[in-house]
């Protein structure tokens, strides 16, 4: 009984599904305060809000390799999944145990005109990424707002 129970309630994940992530090299580790003063020099309006007291940097090709193989930017755009939910998915595919306490995460612009993700590389700078087409830049692009109003690493 318990096995059919298990495989009605856990049914097996297709192989094509799994897709194994790259690992990213440490290259140093900071605190959230320094995180954060490293945000705010881009980013002076924002409200920032950490999960970790520490974080750890790796090098953006770290980042760029992790996102060759992660399929986020596959999924179509609709009402329904809109540049928040690629933001947010973005996000859930950064929380695993290789790569959580990295400094990656979700941002909005403009006080909620647009949705997206960004890391922080072992260099100190801030990459603003394009979950829906892996595209990461240095700033923002003007579609995208004016400034970044809030964070969550």
């Amino acid at each position: 009984m318990g096995c059919l129970l298990r495989k009605w309630i856990c049914p097996p994940i297709k192989g094509d599904e799994i897709i194994p992530k790259p690992k990213p090299v440490l290259r140093r580790e900071i605190t959230a305060n320094e995180l954060r003063s490293i945000i705010l020099r881009q980013c002076p309006n924002a409200k920032i809000y950490f999960s970790y007291s520490k974080y750890r940097l790796c090098d953006i090709e770290d980042i760029e390799a992790f996102l060759d193989v992660d399929e986020t930017n596959h999924i179509k755009y609709s009402e329904r999944f809109t540049c928040a939910s690629f933001a947010y998915r973005l996000k859930g595919q950064f929380s695993v145990p290789d790569w959580a306490d990295y400094a990656t995460g979700f941002i909005w612009t403009d006080f909620y005109t647009h949705a997206l993700y960004c890391c922080i590389d072992a260099n100190e700078d801030i990459w603003f990424i394009e979950p829906q087409t892996d595209k990461r830049r240095s700033d923002l692009e003007e579609w995208q707002g004016k400034e970044v109003s809030y964070v969550s690493i």
